[in-house]
């Protein structure tokens, strides 16, 4: 009986709730990474510090480590009454994975979700390849069939050194004459940024992020809004987006890069996920000396996935 206790306990999700177990955690994922230069932590001390700081109350974010002893994957899940459920999984690398361990913590999430899912009808998942694979195969038992993926965005995950962090905060940002950057008004901004996000999940929870995260605009000499960049719900640099008609002046970039300096000015890590398919973008991120591409240890890009599916009749 007790060997099966502790079996029980040992696959079991461990919950941090209160701050205090938050920070443990993110000093247990950040040890060895003094410098906070390892992709790997930008995702959980960024997710953990937004956490703590419970500065965004619309949508819950629950954190969990799964096994609850030797816990090997870290899962935070966005959820509220007015979106869909959101995973975002940070897995050991693909040598470590232990394959029962991997299925086991997937479908204890997506049973502890299983309501919520089915009340949305999606769930977007966020992970590497390996992760991304399993979760699939249990979405189609768990929910016998009827949930389907309606997308896939193979992405690589560009993050900024803390060398590249300190030369962007000496530097001075060129913007294009005629133009200016500052802080998005979401009063102000909000609509038209929510119209024109193709991913945006609504339009309240597109405004509150815009409100409580860091968030930077362009607009030209007569205050008009042309670009902008917004903070992600786990500290990414994310919708970025200039009007059609004032691409290649360099705007996007500034934009950008504005953020990111007030990112590392509020102690925040810095990165963005690019998918592949947008080659414009993940090419000149690939060249830019701010950015650094997480790969590999043989050098290939270290590919992560952004899949949502959907109940399907």
């Amino acid at each position: 009986p007790l060997c099966v206790s502790r079996h029980r306990l040992e696959m079991a999700l461990r919950t941090y709730v209160t701050n205090e177990d938050l920070r443990v955690l993110c000093a247990m994922e950040l040890e060895g990474d003094t410098y906070q230069d390892e992709p790997i932590t930008s995702f959980i001390d960024s997710t953990i510090q937004i956490a703590i700081s419970r500065v965004f109350t619309l949508t819950q974010l629950d954190v969990f480590g799964f096994p609850a002893i030797g816990q090997q994957y870290i899962y935070c899940m966005e959820t509220s009454d007015v979106q869909h459920p959101y995973l975002h999984v940070k897995a050991p690398p693909a040598s470590d994975v232990d394959w029962r361990v991997l299925h086991d913590g997937a479908r204890l999430l997506l049973e502890k979700y299983r309501q919520q899912i089915l009340e949305h009808g999606r769930i977007m998942i966020s992970t590497d390849e390996h992760t991304s694979d399993a979760f699939e195969a249990l979405i189609t038992i768990v929910f016998k069939g009827k949930m389907k993926r309606i997308m896939n965005s193979n992405c690589g995950m560009f993050y900024m050194t803390n060398d590249q962090r300190e030369n962007l905060l000496a530097m001075e940002i060129p913007v294009p004459a005629g133009f200016r950057i500052e802080s998005v008004n979401a009063d102000k901004d909000g609509d038209t940024i929510y119209s024109l996000w193709k991913n945006a999940i609504s339009r309240e929870v597109t405004i509150e992020r815009l409100r409580c995260f860091p968030s930077i605009c362009v607009r030209d000499s007569a205050g008009e809004l042309v670009g902008w960049a917004m903070t992600g719900r786990f500290g990414q640099i994310s919708n970025e987006f200039v009007m059609p008609e004032h691409r290649g002046k360099g705007l996007g970039r500034a934009v950008e890069l504005a953020l990111a300096k007030e990112l590392i000015r509020k102690g925040r890590r810095v990165f963005k996920y690019v998918d592949i398919a947008n080659e414009a973008v993940y090419e000149s991120s690939s060249r830019s000396t701010k950015w650094t591409l997480w790969r590999e240890e043989d050098g290939k890009r270290k590919p992560l996935y952004f899949r949502k599916f959907e109940i399907v009749s």
